[in-house]
């Protein structure tokens, strides 16, 4: 990656700015196409660092549900609340839950009162391997995002936050512009401070 410093003296990645140009032919939706593909990048290169900074052997998505268990109040959730909570299809959570059992990682219980709902369950194993997981996403994580300012992270957040509810729906251009108005009132705040 080539990243340079434009004239504004904002960082960017020139690949990604050639090609938000090339899609747009230089007119202003420029700005959106290279903040997508910067984003994309950013996203391909935490996961990247993530997968070879994995030491468990654990998959994303199977260690994302064995945090949700480990959060959930007895290190359990129903199956169709843990697909929810993490935006996969009911065939998938099957899939993963049924992955984790065979490791010995996390059950299936069965409801008491309605046998056609099913629980999943962290084992004694899924648990310490989550508290042992732990340090480790916690210090790589810190590292991963060291080059930033306090500042810079929430700002990021903000606005990474306003994308997400751009992307949800058009429902959400109402909220944008209040959590907007908020955001720039509190940052003058906080720079006049």
């Amino acid at each position: 990656m080539d990243f340079i410093v434009r004239d504004d003296g904002l960082l960017t990645e020139r690949t990604a700015q050639e090609l938000a140009a090339w899609y747009t032919k230089g007119s202003v939706d420029s700005e959106a196409f290279e903040a997508h593909l910067m984003l994309l990048q950013a996203h391909a290169s935490l996961m990247t660092s993530a997968q070879r900074g994995r030491k468990s052997g654990i998959s994303r998505e199977r260690y994302d549900i064995l945090r949700a268990l480990y959060r959930s109040p007895g290190y359990r959730m129903p199956l169709s609340e843990l697909g929810r909570h993490l935006n996969v299809s009911p065939a998938s959570i099957t899939k993963l839950v049924n992955a984790l059992s065979r490791a010995q990682l996390a059950h299936r219980i069965r409801f008491p009162d309605d046998k056609r709902r099913i629980w999943a369950e962290l084992t004694p194993k899924g648990v310490s391997t989550v508290e042992e997981a732990l340090p480790f996403v916690i210090e790589s994580t810190r590292s991963r995002w060291q080059g930033l300012t306090s500042e810079e992270k929430r700002v990021l957040v903000h606005l990474l936050s306003k994308v997400v509810m751009s992307a949800q729906s058009s429902k959400a251009e109402s909220q944008l512009k209040a959590v907007t108005s908020k955001a720039k009132a509190a940052l003058k705040t906080e720079k006049s401070a």
